[in-house]
């Protein structure tokens, strides 16, 4: 489960053992939050090239339903680790050691696109779900 806590969009300042500081008088929060999917939680690392669609589905809702909950106040870009996708190829290649031969760039662009594979996979389980996600490639 996801949880995500900001302060209420209206404050009862009548309150003052819990919210004493003037800095929030007559504001509304809006958080801009990095959330990263990490790629052993989305994939399945003993399987090469295998998402974890049921856990997709799963934390794609718990977006949504934080979106539905916050609305504007909450902003978030969401990224993602790569798992059993880019892994493989990694190590394929052991693209970690950088660009040793002409082949390690053959390594460097199958990383790529088996990263944007997932990402396909990713961003569909994000729009079935009705989370307004926008991809954007890394360059």
């Amino acid at each position: 489960m996801i949880e995500i806590r900001l302060l209420p969009k209206k404050v009862d300042f009548a309150n003052t053992e819990l919210y004493n500081l003037d800095v929030y008088k007559e504001r509304r929060l809006s958080e801009l939050i990095l959330l990263k999917l990490g790629g052993s939680v989305i994939t399945d690392k003993t399987q090469p090239f295998t998402a974890r669609t049921d856990v997709l589905t799963q934390l794609a809702a718990e977006i949504k339903s934080a979106l539905d909950e916050c609305g504007a106040d909450l902003q978030l870009i969401i990224g993602h680790g790569s798992g059993s996708f880019g892994h493989e190829a990694a190590a394929k290649y052991q693209t970690h050691k950088g660009a040793v031969s002409p082949e390690s760039w053959l390594g460097f662009a199958e990383v790529a696109s088996v990263a944007a594979e997932l990402n396909t996979i990713v961003m569909k389980s994000l729009r079935e779900t009705g989370v307004p996600a926008i991809k954007f490639q890394p360059s």
